[in-house]
């Protein structure tokens, strides 16, 4: 059954994941700052910048404005000393929800298989109950050690999501819409 979940999943796969948040480069600040207004948020990427090194002090490498089941989050890395943290900022309230060590050494995207207790049929079945359309690309991987199977869906209103769902629970971890311009 694993080696058909693992078979399936390269059969599906159409092609890398599709951009399911929104990447802060410093030139995309002003994008950040904009999605932070219309969707009336209390914290700016600033703000937010100003709260990940408050806490930790080094350099943001990445930051992400995501969307997530419970509200809008900032998700930052940064490099500390040749250590990379791992943030996510409530973007309604500021607080930090999750700081962590970013261990990639230990986390090679490959899936641990005895964690994989979910079929990806079973899987896709909770994806779309999640979002409402068609799947168009699935694959099963580690993130941040974790077995989760990534779907991309257009649903019905033609709009894109990414949604993973645990390997191991069937439960949904995380959902992700794609901005539109």
């Amino acid at each position: 059954m694993k080696k058909t979940a693992a078979i399936l999943t390269g059969a599906l796969i159409v092609g890398g994941i599709g951009v399911g948040s929104q990447f802060i480069t410093p030139g995309d600040k002003a994008l950040a700052e904009k999605t932070a207004e219309e969707q009336n948020l209390k914290i700016s990427y600033e703000k937010a910048k100003e709260i990940v090194l408050k806490e930790k002090k080094g350099s943001i490498s990445e930051m992400e404005l995501e969307q997530e089941a419970d509200g809008w989050v900032y998700e930052a890395e940064v490099k500390s000393k040749g250590i990379e943290y791992d943030f996510t900022i409530n973007a309604d309230t500021g607080e930090v929800t999750k700081m962590h060590e970013d261990d990639d050494s230990s986390d090679d995207g490959s899936v641990n298989q005895d964690e994989v207790k979910v079929t990806m049929e079973e899987a896709k079945k909770a994806a779309l109950k999640e979002v409402k359309g068609k799947v168009t690309e699935a694959e099963l991987e580690s993130d941040d050690g974790q077995a989760v199977y990534k779907f991309e869906i257009v649903a019905e209103d033609g709009r894109e999501a990414e949604v993973e769902i645990s390997a191991e629970s069937g439960e949904t971890v995380k959902t992700e819409w794609e901005d539109k311009d």
